[in-house]
């Protein structure tokens, strides 16, 4: 089941491209995909585990940033291995921490205080 689950992943992706998406949106795709990865890292983990979601997310992000600055096939592929790290990751989620969320309406400034 799980190599079915990061197949269907990259196959989402592929058809993303075929489908006209660009490839920078495909790589802003998968570096917010990385940063919601460690949002909902529980604190619970250890440093290593930390090092490896962040490891991801900083992959994805230069890959993302290598894409605006000179597209190429290389860079492209490499939007689909920062995909297959973070499906990698999930397992390190366990169990995911929640994402803060404030009520409609509510002030910014008291939610920061």
């Amino acid at each position: 089941m799980l190599e079915s689950e990061a197949a269907s992943i990259l196959d989402a992706l592929l058809d993303a491209l075929r489908e006209g998406a660009g490839e920078v949106e495909l790589a802003s795709t998968v570096s917010f995909a990385a940063a919601t990865r460690i949002a909902r890292f529980p604190t619970s983990n250890e440093f290593g585990d930390w090092d490896t979601a962040l490891h991801t997310f900083t992959f994805a992000n230069a890959v993302e940033q290598g894409l605006r600055r000179s597209p190429s096939v290389e860079l492209l592929r490499a939007v689909l291995d920062a995909a297959a790290s973070v499906h990698l990751d999930r397992f390190l989620n366990v169990p995911a921490a929640r994402l803060p969320s404030s009520a409609p309406g509510a002030d910014p400034v008291a939610l920061l205080e």
